[in-house]
């Protein structure tokens, strides 16, 4: 996998965080080649970038990032810290943006972050019926509309407090969810990228947030736990 990346020779159509289905190029290629070597940082700066408003290929890095921990290239938790802790600043940062010049601030740069202005109004509606809970769900779920309702939550003045803590709920869900997901298929590269691509980016961190619950359950369970005393657990190391 690690070689493969360097390569260039596993990157197929992809699922970014911030839209549809799309292919990566340009620095996503860049960023795939530099996983292997300076994984956490590619990690940390694409989920900062990408909830911060940019258009990153941040979802595919997260996958490849929780593959490459199967592979002991690197490990689990660091990655998911990093996009965990990078991606709450980035939402933070859109917050902040948002406190200061407002919805004509996604107005302007609408056309080039790809929102336009449909998004910005749907995001509106679900921000001022939903509040927290709009937060949280784009963390994880409605992403594209994540960095908008960040936005959205400065400018309506929002506490930061609870805006932080439905982030990082939210943003929780998402990092450990693509990580664990690349982490399960890690053997199925190509085959899982291939799903991602027919189901599309909603079903994609549903079934992310069912490989956590998947995950968590072999780690927790009373069995995987002993068997990982004794040496006898027959599951695959996370390091």
């Amino acid at each position: 996998m690690a070689q493969a990346l360097q390569a260039g020779h596993a990157r197929p159509g992809v699922l970014p965080r911030d839209g549809p289905v799309t292919s990566v190029d340009g620095i996503g290629d860049t960023l795939l080649g530099l996983l292997p070597t300076y994984g956490y940082y590619v990690v940390g700066a694409s989920a900062f970038a990408g909830a911060a408003g940019l258009p990153m290929p941040v979802s595919i890095l997260l996958l490849a990032a929780g593959a490459l921990t199967a592979e002991g290239v690197l490990d689990y938790v660091p990655v998911v810290l990093a996009a965990l802790f990078a991606a709450v600043f980035g939402d933070c940062t859109a917050y902040a943006l948002g406190r200061v010049a407002g919805r004509p601030l996604l107005e302007r740069a609408g056309p080039y972050l790809r929102i336009s202005p449909g998004a910005i109004d749907a995001a509106e509606r679900g921000f001022g019926r939903w509040g927290g809970g709009a937060v949280w769900i784009t963390r994880w779920l409605l992403t594209a509309a994540g960095p908008i309702v960040s936005v959205l939550a400065g400018t309506e003045r929002y506490p930061f407090r609870s805006f932080v803590l439905f982030s990082l709920a939210g943003e929780a869900i998402w990092a450990a969810g693509y990580a664990g997901l690349g982490w399960l298929f890690s053997d199925n590269w190509d085959a899982l990228l291939a799903l991602l691509e027919s189901v599309g980016w909603v079903v994609a961190a549903v079934i992310a947030a069912v490989a956590l619950a998947v995950l968590a359950w072999r780690l927790l369970r009373p069995q995987g736990y002993v068997g990982r005393l004794d040496g006898t657990s027959g599951g695959t190391p996370l390091a």
